[in-house]
């Protein structure tokens, strides 16, 4: 019974230390972090991971292997910086390294996007997303190929969900003219799409329930390391298989590795495994095609596609413009398509063609869509909101 009361002391006197006074709540307050780590590997950051949440804290994106964003309340701070994972603990802008020797491209980026969260104004999600969407942005997926489920089912390699830690491998995908006459290039463009990806994935890990525990491993490949013989924003999504499966060839998962009569989907089903296994997920992982289409008329597919994902099916394409959207709103777009990708929620705008009476993959009830709810939501008008249909959609219980 006196267990308690000696952590409450411990923290009353940590609190002190770190100069806050007990009767300020702020000081037991969560608030966004940036948790700067000691880590050689991905086990460290493990370490860390458990030692952040153990004092209290909350995990969102991590970015292997030495940066951390989340929350964590001031009080806590001290404790925290004992574990010998802890590098530092920052609630404000930080250095452009933070004091990493060579950071590399994931660690850049969530020092860039931590620098912009704190000294720019939060953006105000007021865009109205259906006047931009194709008909209907989520798809279905085909079903798996039976030897890889086999293997996937004995590995318990689990199917994305919108819950516990998800690994997301993020592919910036240019030509190389081999087949198709090269007309675009990533040039640098990519490296602020990087931010906005984190953006769109922080919409999520803020507005989740604690008790679900969202997290999500980030990983990015550079347009040098996922060029293809295709130049895809030229050709209709349908033709995504084409450079879809050169480049997960080009990883070392080629259709031969599933099976006869693999799909580009099982090549993609594959990689995402392996990735959820190497950064020991709960929620699985997913991956996310994003197509060089700066010097296109419309940042369109020719079939008018440019942004969608697969229900169920572990992989989102969306091009550098995404129709009227624009880089600058990208993060939008993906949140969006977040919410087909990992949640399996269904689209909830007129023009895609929504029915209040379909029902995605749990089984719920599509109950807001336009057809039968004003209601504002992220996969309606994509504003701030997660309204309780999209919630029940999530597998989410608040």
């Amino acid at each position: 019974m006196r267990k308690p009361t000696r952590v409450v002391l411990s923290c009353l006197i940590f609190a002190l230390a770190w100069g806050l006074h007990p009767g300020d709540s702020t000081a037991f307050e969560q608030i966004d972090a940036l948790f700067v780590l000691d880590a050689s590997s991905y086990e460290d950051t493990l370490r860390a991971e458990e030692a952040i949440e153990l004092a209290g804290g909350r995990v969102e994106l991590i970015f292997p292997n030495r940066v951390i964003i989340g929350q964590i309340d001031r009080a806590s701070v001290a404790e925290l910086r004992r574990d010998d994972t802890i590098q530092g603990v920052e609630f404000g802008e930080v250095a452009p390294r933070a004091g990493l020797a060579r950071p590399n491209s994931e660690e850049r980026t969530a020092i860039d996007f931590w620098n912009e969260l704190v000294t720019a104004p939060p953006v105000q999600r007021t865009e109205h997303l259906e006047h931009f969407m194709m008909e209907g942005a989520a798809r279905p997926a085909p079903p798996m190929h039976p030897s890889l489920r086999a293997r996937l089912n004995a590995e318990q390699v689990l199917t994305p969900k919108m819950s516990g830690k998800i690994a997301l491998m993020v592919f910036f995908v240019e030509s190389d003219g081999k087949i198709d006459p090269e007309t675009e290039n990533w040039g640098n463009d990519w490296k602020m799409i990087k931010k906005q990806v984190v953006t769109g994935l922080k919409f999520w890990t803020s507005n989740a329930p604690k008790s679900e525990g969202l997290k999500f491993v980030l990983k990015f490949t550079k347009p040098k390391k996922a060029k293809v013989s295709y130049e895809p924003i030229n050709r209709s999504s349908s033709e995504e298989g084409l450079w879809i499966s050169e480049l997960m060839t080009k990883k070392g998962f080629p259709d031969s590795r599933v099976g006869s009569g693999a799909t580009y989907f099982d090549q993609v089903f594959a990689h995402n495994a392996k990735l959820a296994k190497k950064f020991k997920t709960t929620g699985g992982a997913v991956s996310e095609f994003v197509v060089a289409s700066k010097n296109d008329a419309d940042h369109k597919f020719t079939d008018g596609a440019f942004g969608y994902a697969y229900l169920g099916g572990w992989f989102t394409v969306m091009t550098y413009g995404n129709n009227g959207w624009g880089p600058e709103r990208f993060n939008l777009v993906q949140a969006h398509e977040n919410g087909h990708l990992t949640g399996e929620a269904l689209d909830e705008y007129a023009s895609s063609g929504c029915s209040c009476g379909e029902t995605n993959p749990k089984g719920v009830k599509n109950k807001n869509c336009a057809a039968c709810s004003a209601a504002s939501c992220v996969m309606k008008d994509n504003s701030a909101p997660i309204c309780k249909w999209t919630r029940k959609q999530l597998g989410w219980k608040k």
